[in-house]
């Protein structure tokens, strides 16, 4: 009965790690996924799709403009804005080389929007998630549909 007990614990273990894993893929991987496709490094970021559709979930509209939301990765060893779309957060990502120390990497962030919108840097703030990688960008001017087509993944 002890050697039945452990191998149950054992059982449960590597079925909890096995779900936490596919549940680390996103929503509907285990559901329908066709393994013999998987090569390991599906995390929903492929930049070869295309997602100007999506990107419009990343854009909202706002009374000054409009927002973008981003993912930023600060110290990364080359500047990329936008890097890919989150499709379960809903935001674009973005490589920054700057380091977050007293706001350089947000004010990287806000130059490279400003120069890939056409827009004076005054016109683009982040608005929310200053000390956070989470970050809501603020665009005075412009439109969205503009900003659309030049952010394009």
């Amino acid at each position: 009965m002890f050697k039945d007990n452990w191998t149950n614990i054992l059982t449960m273990k590597a079925l909890r790690h096995d779900l936490k894993h596919d549940l680390s893929r996103g929503p509907s991987y285990g559901l329908g996924h066709d393994l013999r496709h998987d090569t390991g490094h599906d995390h929903g970021h492929d930049l070869s799709q295309d997602h100007s559709n999506d990107l419009r979930h990343a854009i909202e509209p706002h009374p000054q403009g409009f927002t973008i939301r981003f993912e930023v990765t600060p110290g990364s060893s080359r500047l990329q804005v936008p890097s890919g779309f989150n499709p379960w957060r809903r935001s674009l990502e973005a490589k920054l080389t700057e380091e977050p120390t007293k706001g350089r990497a947000n004010q990287q962030l806000v130059e490279e929007v400003a120069r890939i919108l056409h827009l004076p840097e005054g016109s683009v703030e982040v608005l929310s998630g200053h000390k956070n990688h989470r970050k809501v960008v603020l665009v005075r001017g412009g439109s969205v549909d503009e900003a659309l087509s030049l952010l394009k993944i």
